[in-house]
């Protein structure tokens, strides 16, 4: 009798634990990058990424409420979701320090990136070894600063760590920064959400495009994953009459066709 009411705790921990859930039982976290992922008043999230999930999973055979996807700090997401078992990132880009460390679905996207200053400043960059003489806005752990530092050697650049990309546009109009790094598309929405023209800001560098997936904790189950890429193929095929494909509906959606050059659809 004993042995049978061990064998039954034993299986019922086991039901419980994050290894036996249900591969659809995904908690999604997700911080602003506009227009990626933009953050409501309320503190919900919307934007490109959030359609794209949840119509990819209705393709896959699973509804998702978006206010269900929760909103916390960058660098406080990277690491749940490296961490904690049954959770998702909704945007991440595959670097190579990343690539072994999640389990990826996509691209979903393709941003461009790069160094931004202040058009008063009157910065000129000419050289590598000039970028040393400027203070640049970091947020850690994120794919432009990464960029930055496979372009450039960080070991003579002049680093300021910042939250987030309002604390840096904030800090350059003090005079307390002179360069920021940051998505292209993701820097001209926040600059128009805050009231500052665009035109107070000039792109002094190119960095690399940024591809961006759905990133999942290692021990996410492949099932699933399979079916979420399955559903984001449906979104990219084109419908037989030749038209648009539904993801390039929603990428028309935030990103206006003259204004695309931040943001394409993503390919295969």
């Amino acid at each position: 009798m004993l042995y049978r009411i061990l064998f039954i705790l034993s299986i019922s921990i086991w039901l419980c634990s994050p290894s036996a859930a249900s591969g659809d039982e995904v908690v999604f976290y997700g911080a602003e990058l506009p227009p990626i992922i933009h953050e409501c008043g309320d503190g919900r999230l919307e934007g490109f990424a959030v359609d794209v999930l949840c119509e990819a999973l209705r393709q896959s055979g699973r509804e998702i409420d978006p206010s269900d996807i929760k909103n916390m700090p960058w660098a406080r997401a990277l690491e749940e979701c490296r961490s904690r078992p049954g959770t998702a990132l909704l945007a991440l880009a595959m670097l190579p320090s990343r690539k072994t460390e999640y389990k990826w679905v996509g691209p979903i996207a393709l941003m461009q990136s790069g160094l931004f200053a202040m058009k008063s400043s009157n910065i000129v960059i000419n050289r590598p070894a000039d970028y040393s003489r400027y203070r640049i806005g970091v947020v850690r752990d994120t794919a432009p600063a990464y960029f930055l530092f496979e372009a450039l050697d960080r070991t003579v650049l002049r680093l300021e760590e910042v939250n987030n990309i309002r604390a840096s546009i904030r800090m350059m109009r003090a005079g307390r920064l002179d360069l920021t790094v940051q998505s292209e598309p993701g820097f001209s929405q926040l600059l128009h959400e805050m009231g500052i023209s665009r035109k107070e800001f000039v792109k002094v560098c190119d960095l690399k495009p940024l591809g961006l997936y759905f990133a999942f904790n290692q021990n996410a189950d492949d099932a699933f994953i399979r079916r979420l890429e399955t559903g984001l193929e449906r979104l990219r095929a084109c419908p037989a009459d030749g038209g648009p494909s539904r993801h390039e509906e929603l990428c028309r959606k935030y990103w206006p066709k003259d204004s695309l050059g931040g943001c394409v659809p993503a390919l295969r």
